[in-house]
């Protein structure tokens, strides 16, 4: 066996295999002896072809093992977020926020903050019927848009511009809280949120 600095292992124990060019360690699922002894050899089993994303494709041959739409290299490096922040090139969704790390970069949120998301944290209908929701979108100056329609189907909603009352927070990751106000609470409505794609 070749050892990791490059020389023969001849003897002692085997406590874990790697894969040269993997992101992470390969399993073992059983653990061996190699022993310098004539006309013995120590036997040891590899775990199969790791395979993340299950979509058939060994992680050594795949560019994204996750499958979140970044690959495993930008995710190491954190490119995908101007060198901000890496993420899991294993975990579709790092933070744990039901966003995944693809969309988070889209979005550009922090991949490692599941309280940056985008998401609708109130609703309220005002004394005359008004409604307001208020929402977690980008800071730092960008749109954020929230669409509304009657059906919950993309193509029938209406886009509109929501106002940053405030936001905060560290360079880049910026939250920013909007608001919308519409005359419509007497109407069955759905409502999304969204930022333009960069």
């Amino acid at each position: 066996m070749v050892a990791a600095a490059g020389g023969i292992l001849s003897a002692g124990s085997v406590t874990n295999v790697g894969v040269c060019g993997q992101c992470t360690e390969a399993g073992v699922s059983r653990l061996g002896t190699v022993r310098n002894s004539p006309g013995f050899l120590g036997m040891f089993s590899l775990c199969p072809a790791q395979d993340t994303d299950g979509d058939g494709q060994p992680n050594e041959d795949d560019a994204d093992n996750d499958d979140d739409g970044l690959s495993d290299a930008d995710e190491i490096t954190g490119v995908a977020f101007g060198g901000n922040a890496a993420t899991n090139p294993n975990d579709s969704d790092t933070d744990g926020d039901g966003m995944r790390d693809g969309n988070e970069a889209e979005a550009m949120f922090d991949p490692n903050d599941p309280t940056h998301r985008l998401d609708i944290t109130r609703l309220t209908v005002g004394a005359e019927g008004q409604i307001q929701i208020e929402w977690i979108g980008r800071g730092g100056g960008t749109t954020n848009t929230i669409f509304s329609g009657t059906e919950l189907r993309l193509v029938d909603l209406t886009n509109r511009e929501g106002t940053v009352v405030a936001w905060h927070g560290k360079a880049p990751w910026y939250k920013a809280i909007c608001t919308y106000s519409g005359s419509n609470a007497n109407e069955r409505a759905f409502y999304r949120v969204a930022v333009p794609s960069r």
